[in-house]
C-alpha cells in the first residue's frame, strides 16, 4: 500500500488536488484501492469527506513519492458549514 509507506498521513511532499466530476468521485475507491483513499483524518476509506462549507466532496491518497493527491467534486450548494461523512 503506497500511503503505508509515508510515515503519516499529513507527512507530505506536495499536496497536489484535481477536480473531477462527481461521478467520478464515487468509483474513484476502486481505481485507488492500492493506495489507500483516505478521509480528513487519515483513516482508510472507500467514501469521500464532504466539506459542508464549500460544498465539495473530496478522496485523498499518496502517491508513490509521498505527495498528497486528492480528487475534489463541487457539490450543489448546502447550508452546512461542517466537514461530514458521505452517507451513500
Amino acid at each position: 500500500m503506497v500511503s503505508g509507506k509515508c510515515r503519516h498521513f499529513r507527512s507530505t511532499n506536495l499536496h497536489l488536488a484535481f477536480s473531477i466530476k462527481l461521478d467520478a468521485m464515487l468509483l474513484a475507491p476502486r481505481h485507488l484501492r492500492a493506495a489507500g483513499p483516505r478521509d480528513f483524518s487519515g483513516d482508510v476509506t472507500n467514501e469521500p469527506v464532504v466539506f459542508g462549507w464549500m460544498p465539495a466532496a473530496s478522496h485523498y491518497f499518496h502517491d508513490p513519492d509521498c505527495n498528497l493527491r486528492e480528487f475534489l467534486s463541487m457539490l450543489p450548494d448546502r447550508q452546512t458549514r461542517q466537514n461530514l461523512r458521505w452517507e451513500s
